[in-house]
């Protein structure tokens, strides 16, 4: 999905942190994931990932991004028998369910 993020807002920035999440939990790179990335002002450098899991955002600006995890999504299901439909929406559901 499309994203437009204050990043001067607390809530955005977790929205931010909540996306880097979802990279981890797909094996996505975040390079893969996040596409037409626009930060104002300055150049947007992806965040790190800082002590107890927490990864540290940006505090300032406007970002837009484009974020997809399509990619792995597609690398979990592959291999699969095209066919067998029950167990592909069985991983799909597996995979794309949130878990606390």
């Amino acid at each position: 999905g499309r994203y437009h993020l204050n990043l001067e807002r607390p809530y955005h920035r977790a929205i931010l942190r909540l996306l880097y999440k979802a990279c981890d939990r797909f094996k996505v790179d975040p390079k893969d994931a996040f596409e037409e990335i626009v930060l104002n002002p300055g150049k947007y450098v992806h965040a790190e990932r800082k002590r107890r899991g927490v990864w540290a955002v940006p505090r300032h600006g406007q970002l837009d991004i484009t974020f997809s995890v399509e990619r792995g999504m597609q690398s979990a299901l592959q291999g699969k028998d095209d066919y067998d439909f029950a167990e592909i929406i069985q991983d799909h559901y597996t995979l794309s369910r949130l878990r606390p």
